[in-house]
């Protein structure tokens, strides 16, 4: 991944999964591990959609991101039981074009679990 890249999702806490094609994990962020499904380790060459279930049955929506054919693809308020306690994420899609034009997908999560828990007691 570019390393200006990266640098602008650290700053902004964003963790993320950079997956190919066939939904095979090429590269992850140190910190994304807390949002998986799975506790076993997220590596390079593992399906993507067996630790995020959620992207079971989106497969056309995130190859028509990959491709270019769409900006981008959204997934808000994710929740997940991790370390005894409900948090919560956003998950976003977007394409990663490589230079030497190899077509990837970024997927970001970003840690919501604070503006969910206000919206949850301002409702109740």
């Amino acid at each position: 991944m570019n390393p200006l890249l990266k640098k602008l999702l650290a700053r902004r806490r964003l963790e993320y999964v950079t997956i190919d094609e066939n939904f095979t994990v090429i590269e992850t962020s140190v910190g994304v591990q807390r949002f998986a499904d799975r506790s076993d380790i997220l590596n390079a060459g593992h399906d993507v959609r067996e630790f995020f279930p959620e992207l079971f049955g989106i497969e056309e929506l995130l190859l028509n991101v990959m491709q270019g054919k769409e900006s981008c693809f959204e997934l808000k308020g994710v929740g997940r039981f991790y370390q005894n306690k409900t948090i919560y994420f956003d998950l976003s899609a977007i394409e990663d074009i490589q230079e030497h034009f190899a077509t990837r997908l970024i997927i970001l999560f970003e840690d919501v679990t604070e503006n969910m828990d206000a919206t949850q007691k301002l409702v109740q």
